[in-house]
């Protein structure tokens, strides 16, 4: 916690998955505000959800620019995907 305290970038590891959670607590507590806890979601305490990498992106700027620019894009082509669908000739099976 010393590092946490001098403004230090921290890398912290532990041998389970509950060491890592009570040490992602305890950094958490000091005041640490930039926090990522890596690792499957399923094996995170439900309270430090919150610092898993998955939600870290999906709740950032970036993410959210992304899905707003994947709408637009699939707003536009949905018309195209239609009109190509309906004007190819259909063959069935065995023709």
């Amino acid at each position: 916690l010393e590092a946490v305290y001098r403004k230090q970038r921290l890398l912290v590891t532990a041998p389970s998955n509950v060491a890592v959670d009570n040490l992602l607590e305890r950094v958490a507590d000091a005041g640490c505000r930039s926090l990522v806890r890596l690792g499957h979601p399923a094996r995170v305490q439900e309270e430090l959800h919150k610092f898993t990498l998955d939600n870290v992106l999906y709740s950032s700027e970036q993410a959210s620019l992304c899905r707003d620019i994947k709408k637009e894009i699939e707003t536009i082509l949905k018309p195209s995907a239609k009109g190509k669908a309906s004007s190819a000739p259909r063959t069935g099976r065995g023709e």
